[in-house]
């Protein structure tokens, strides 16, 4: 890749328009449930798991966790005191669900 003759005809290949993105290829085995290509941000304090944990439940099914609210994320996982993050997401009519909702779609998740 430091080879120059590489880099331009990478920078041709992306101006033509090809994505060299490998975000779709993570998903692509992952089976369709509720996580499945949505966007989460993590807030608060969970009591079934850390929020790492959480993290990489969301990862697993093929969603993404950012870490912080935008007009592009999904859903807000709002633990106990969440703060300025629910604020954002509730200003913005982004989807919020709590610890027990979240716990409920990993299991429906499972079972596919």
């Amino acid at each position: 890749m430091s080879d120059a003759h590489n880099k331009k005809i990478i920078q041709e290949l992306k101006k033509a328009g090809l994505k060299f993105s490998f975000g779709d290829v993570k998903t692509a085995f992952v089976s369709d449930n509720f996580f499945k290509g949505k966007s989460f941000v993590l807030t608060g304090s969970l009591s079934s798991f850390t929020r790492e944990e959480a993290a990489e439940k969301i990862i697993r099914f093929g969603g993404s966790v950012t870490s912080s609210v935008n007009k592009k994320t999904d859903y807000v996982l709002a633990g106990e005191k969440a703060g300025s993050k629910l604020d954002k997401a509730k200003k913005l009519g982004i989807n919020i669900i709590n610890e027990i909702e979240f716990q409920k779609k990993i299991n429906e998740s499972e079972l596919k």
